[in-house]
């Protein structure tokens, strides 16, 4: 059965099939296998970024747990300045929309006394 199947596989493929595989590659390949894919979650010494006093950053971990220093939930710098900035333009658009529906009004009252005048001389 072999010499059948052996038969059948291209010559340039014999020679490694007949040999077998090496040490060297299953080890390669069990290596390989076992290796990490992605990062770890453990960061060398060296590469640990440190703050302006050679102490760790303020939101690195240092115990090597993973958790970083809590950040409390809460609007983000500046919105106080643009919620006033919205305000006071908000205020101008009203005074605007009052002066036009103001503007509306006295000219439906012009032309109400326009068309009574109209009639009154015919």
């Amino acid at each position: 059965m072999r010499e059948r199947n052996a038969s059948v596989i291209p010559g340039w493929m014999r020679e490694p099939v007949a040999g077998g595989v090496r040490d060297s590659d299953v080890r390669g390949i069990v290596s390989a296998v076992r290796a990490p894919i992605g990062p770890t979650g453990v960061i060398p010494e060296a590469v640990r970024p440190s703050g302006p006093s050679g102490r760790p950053a303020a939101n690195v971990p240092v115990s090597g747990s993973g958790w970083a220093r809590e950040i409390p939930l809460g609007p983000p710098p500046g919105v106080a300045q643009a919620d006033r900035l919205m305000d006071a333009q908000d205020a101008k658009d009203k005074a605007e929309r009052i002066r036009e529906a103001a503007q509306l009004r006295a000219m439906d009252k012009l032309d109400a006394l326009h068309a009574k005048i109209v009639e009154g001389k015919k």
